[in-house]
């Protein structure tokens, strides 16, 4: 058949629905994509909260720790700290491995955040990258961001400009009182001036 012929069906490309397919996203899934704003979202208000939890547990041991000092409650101290800091290893890793497949890149990737100085050059990557507006081998695309999405990325923001405006504050006030007080004599060169003063 000619392609001139007037009744040969039209040639188009077919399309995929599910490449334009997006899919809810839950919190605590482990095999799910998630943006970069999810990511910076959950990473930030899961590090607030465990902060806030583990002051408050962090004071109750070190309360329990001044008042016995045995070799039992130092250790045990410890492992408390461990059994804490275990919960927020792990949500960093299932996060960091969410990000990567909305990449279209392995979850083993996630290992380099062991590595020092890597691991902070890999979480601003994955906050900055764009992922996959189609449907890769890890499924499709996350679904639109909420509200409270957006109000959960920018609470770490917030709190991180409050921390350094706490910060200069208090560097300014340290320069304030060190310029009030007098400089002391270092003891050689006042032990000279002593011996000065009599001859």
């Amino acid at each position: 058949m000619s392609s001139d012929a007037p009744y040969q069906s039209p040639e188009s490309q077919i399309i995929n629905k599910q490449d334009f397919a997006t899919q809810k996203v839950r919190i605590l899934s482990f095999t799910q994509r998630i943006g970069r704003l999810r990511y910076l979202a959950y990473l930030g208000c899961g590090l607030f909260l465990f902060s806030f939890v583990s002051g408050i547990f962090g004071s109750i041991i070190l309360a329990a720790l001044s008042a016995s000092e045995s070799i039992s409650a130092t250790l045990f101290g410890q492992l408390a700290l461990v059994i804490t800091y275990t919960p927020l290893l792990i949500a960093v890793f299932v996060l960091t491995i969410r990000r990567l497949h909305d990449l279209d890149r392995s979850g083993w990737q996630s290992i380099l955040l062991l590595i020092p100085l890597v691991n902070l050059i890999i979480m601003i990557a994955l906050m900055l990258v764009p992922g996959d507006q189609q449907a890769n081998r890890f499924g499709p695309p996350p679904g639109e961001n909420t509200a409270f999405t957006w109000l959960g990325a920018l609470i770490p923001l917030i709190l991180l400009l409050l921390a350094l405006g706490v910060g200069y504050w208090a560097y300014q006030d340290f320069q304030q009182v060190s310029e009030k007080q007098p400089t002391s004599v270092p003891r050689n060169q006042s032990y000279a001036l002593a011996n000065s003063s009599k001859a």
